[in-house]
């Protein structure tokens, strides 16, 4: 990579991370042009339009930026209640994660005025780990370990509430798999395997 090219990477994340901060502390409306560069240390806010066409583009590269946690194949033979237990593990690692609480709260300032947005951020974290669950299910219901069941409401039952937990009280932002957080995901698993078996 050239070192022109490298520069030129390097502002684009300084302004991105400055949007991001910017728009989930005041909202996307609430947040101008000129208070991102000023939060980037910026001397002007012609130079974030070299980078960005306007604040729509800069929100989508927000999204783009935020590293989601490497999801890891669990083998089939995994047992269930392990299988569930890391596939929360991995859900958390990205609520944990600071760049995506900020753009959840930059979505909720945007809730019912930009669909396109919500869509995208659900298709890029929440499909590939709802169909995780999904495939999750498949497995245990082949093995006669859960019962079938209507896949959807089994998502939202397992996860949402774990969801809005994290998003809302940030309990979770700091757990880095600590003992006893492992222990209440060990205790959620052996209940939903009860009640769906």
């Amino acid at each position: 990579m050239q070192p022109e090219n490298t520069k030129f990477i390097e502002k684009r994340q300084v302004i991105t991370r400055a949007a991001l901060e910017c728009f989930s502390r005041y909202g996307f409306d609430s947040t101008s042009i000129k208070m991102i560069a000023q939060e980037a240390g910026a001397k002007s806010s012609a130079i974030i339009y070299y980078y960005f066409k306007d604040k729509d583009d800069l929100l989508f590269a927000c999204m783009e930026d935020v590293q989601t946690p490497k999801v890891l194949e669990i083998p089939e033979d995994t047992p269930a209640e392990e299988w569930f237990v890391r596939m929360m593990a991995e859900y958390l690692d990205l609520l944990a994660t600071p760049e995506f609480k900020k753009l959840i709260l930059c979505a909720y300032s945007l809730i019912g005025r930009r669909p396109e947005f919500l869509e995208e951020i659900n298709n890029r974290f929440r499909e590939p780990h709802r169909l995780r669950f999904y495939q999750f299910l498949d497995v245990q219901i082949r093995k006669g370990v859960l019962a079938p069941l209507h896949y959807w409401s089994t998502y939202q039952e397992a996860f949402y509430p774990l969801s809005m937990r994290v998003l809302v009280s940030g309990d979770w932002a700091d757990w880095n798999h600590q003992p006893h957080y492992m222990e209440q995901l060990h205790i959620r698993a052996k209940r939903f395997i009860k009640a769906y078996s």
